[in-house]
């Protein structure tokens, strides 16, 4: 242990892992180096601190950059019994440890969280309160006025972006695909209602009528044509199919002749077959076509019945029929066919066009009949209908378009309030994927990408509740036996001096300037970096990338020759890295030494244990005698040289090695 200043910091661009520089940690190291067994070994700084432990106080000591320094022991007993400060002793820890279940610390959860994706809020005004309330669930804040007047033009009626409005009608054609064949079937429902009226008005009048007592208030009610109706009814069953027709025509609403009715009576199931057709026929993508149909056949069967009455009636109460014909078709096309404002208002205009346009030359030859002295009851009444029935056409059509226009509002922002719902879903989509990648990519930095993987699927079977403890499932997982690997050792020659000379920030940055040089040349000669240790960069072949010869922790070793074919290849791809090491260490200067640093490597090639030691700040690691071998290479070795075991000389002879004295 030692204290005093130092920088902390992220060097290189490969392996990340959060690093402390200075001369402070160099000392921490050299106390650890020159240490005794089952002891803390401290500076005399760390004593000055904390006075009242037990140091031992030692003779003065040479320690390499530092020159001559007192250093102090702290010896602790092994007792199985000894307690922490927390009440519990060392047997309890162990075994509590052993026995913990391993926990990712990437993909760790909060207390709260179930393994289920929540999105506690979609906007400020959008948003879905869950609670324990009489009403489990609040409904969605409605777009406000404000928002839709950004979406939108013309007082609301068309969205401002062509393919929005385009998505809006086809959706709107989609909803109401089936509530068309209900407002045809409608339709039709009312024509022979029409009928069955008819049929029953004259059988009521002609009962009435049949009573010579009652002909003064026939005449009143129903006029001179109630004798007729009355013998009509009298002889009902005697009359041709045509003549009564014709009666039920004469007395009915619509007063449809033989001609239109089996006009109209054949564009019905035309109308409904096209609008099926439309929405079944895959190559029509744009289905408010489908809508735009039903307008077109909704006017032509409104035009045909105003012109049946105008052209083919010879009953000159003719306004309050067409006021049928307009409120019948009219609320069916505002509640059955899911169309808008815009194509509904000008249905409206041009229907009344039509009925003003008949209606008004009839109406001037009534009154140039009455005027001529020509009066009768019926052009009064004529008069008196047309007066009336004009003005409450035009007031119903302004009743029946406001409602049409705030059912089109609504519909359209409930329409915007589910494009913004989910432009805002993607954009959280998106944002998630993103940040998914950039976790992904740093955490590939950090392990290797296979690690990450295994830990990715080891948390999603955790989220299902597949547990599994660390030391057999887990562990076992993701460690793995590699053969055939290259592995590297380099040391910076002086470095601990060097931090003695210069400020950590500056060592932290030359460090930075130097790694990245090595980081840079990895991906040329198939090298994995594994980690870097204060100046030490520790890296390998054979492991992640490279020839990969691996294995469960727990099989046998092979016998076949393919692990010695891979040694080959990965140490010649390891030599050439190391020279490139040393070749671009030489072009890195020192800060304020303004000399290159030089570098010893060590090479070895052999097998090991590939895996991640602890549950905090994960470190992937390499194990086996073989690492330890490597690691020895470098300290032995010689400045700015590379040293290399006797396996690597014989798996890559061409080089101009230098043998050297047996360590």
């Amino acid at each position: 242990i030692h204290t005093g200043p130092c920088m902390s910091g992220i060097v290189g661009t490969k392996s990340l892992r959060f690093c402390l520089f200075g001369d402070t940690m160099n000392t921490a190291a050299r106390m650890e180096q020159k240490g005794t067994a089952a002891c803390v070994h401290t500076t005399q700084d760390v004593v000055d601190l904390v006075p009242g432990e037990r140091w031992e106080k030692l003779a003065k000591m040479e320690v390499k950059g530092k020159g001559s320094m007192q250093t102090y022991l702290l010896r602790l007993p092994a007792m199985a019994n000894e307690e922490f400060e927390g009440g519990d002793n060392i047997a309890s820890v162990v075994a509590s440890v052993s026995k913990r279940e391993y926990e990712n610390p990437f993909f760790l959860q909060s207390k709260d969280d179930d393994g289920s994706d929540r999105l506690e809020e979609v906007s400020s005004a959008e948003r879905l309160d869950v609670g324990s309330g009489p009403s489990l669930y609040q409904d969605i804040q409605p777009v406000s006025d404000a928002v839709y007047a950004e979406h939108t033009k013309w007082f609301g009626l068309c969205f401002k972006k062509l393919y929005v409005e385009r998505a809006f009608l086809d959706g709107q054609a989609r909803q109401g695909k089936i509530i068309v064949f209900v407002g045809y079937g409608l339709f039709a429902f009312v024509l022979a209602f029409d009928y069955l009226y008819a049929y029953l008005y004259g059988v009521v009048i002609g009962s009435i009528c049949g009573d010579p007592a009652q002909l003064e208030i026939c005449y009143v009610t129903v006029g001179p044509s109630s004798e007729t109706i009355a013998e009509a009814i009298a002889a009902w069953s005697d009359l041709p199919a045509l003549e009564k027709y014709q009666y039920l025509s004469g007395v009915s609403l619509l007063s449809l002749t033989p001609g239109v009715a089996a006009i109209i009576a054949g564009i019905l199931p035309i109308g409904c077959f096209l609008h099926w057709f439309t929405h079944q026929y895959k190559y029509v993508k744009r289905k408010y076509w489908a809508t735009l149909l039903v307008i077109v056949v909704n006017f032509v069967l409104a035009t045909l019945m105003i012109l049946n009455l105008f052209l083919f009636v010879a009953n000159p109460l003719k306004a309050q029929k067409a006021f049928s014909v307009l409120m019948v078709l009219g609320i069916i096309l505002l509640f059955f066919s899911g169309t808008s404002c815009v194509p509904y208002v000008c249905w409206w205009i041009l229907l009344s066009i039509l009925y003003y346009a008949l209606m008004v030359p009839a109406f001037l030859k009534y009154q140039s009949l009455l005027q001529n002295g020509s009066a009768s009851i019926v052009l009064i009444i004529a008069s008196n209908d047309f007066i009336q029935f004009s003005l409450t056409i035009f007031w119903m059509g302004i009743f029946l378009v406001v409602g049409s226009y705030l059912n089109d509002k609504t519909s359209r922002k409930r329409f915007l309030l589910r494009v913004l719902m989910v432009k805002q879903q993607n954009q959280i989509i998106r944002e998630k994927s993103r940040n998914e990648r950039m976790q992904r990519h740093f955490l590939e930095n950090i392990l290797p990408a296979n690690v990450v993987e295994k830990l990715q699927r080891r948390q999603l079977r955790k989220q299902r509740g597949l547990r599994m403890t660390l030391k057999k499932s887990f562990k076992s997982s993701i460690s793995q036996r590699h053969f055939g690997v290259g592995m590297l050792y380099a040391d910076l020659v002086g470095f601990t001096s060097f931090c003695k000379q210069v400020d950590p920030f500056s060592v932290m940055v030359f460090l930075n300037d130097l790694f990245e040089v090595f980081d840079g040349l990895c991906d040329d000669f198939n090298v994995y970096k594994v980690e870097t240790v204060g100046d030490c960069y520790v890296a390998t072949v054979g492991v992640v990338t490279g020839e990969q010869h691996f294995m469960a922790v727990d099989a046998p070793t092979p016998n076949s020759p393919q692990p010695l074919l891979d040694s080959m290849a990965n140490a010649k791809d390891l030599v050439s890295f190391a020279k490139a090491m040393v070749r671009g260490s030489r072009q890195v200067k020192k800060p304020v030494l303004d000399t290159p640093a030089l570098l010893r490597v060590g090479l070895h090639t052999g097998s090991c244990i590939s895996g991640i030691i602890g549950t905090r700040n994960f470190k992937f690691s390499l194990l086996g005698d073989d690492v330890t071998i490597a690691a020895a290479m470098e300290k032995t070795g010689v400045p700015d040289c590379i040293h290399a075991s006797e396996d690597i000389v014989k798996l890559v002879p061409e080089e101009r090695w230098e043998k050297c004295k047996v360590h």
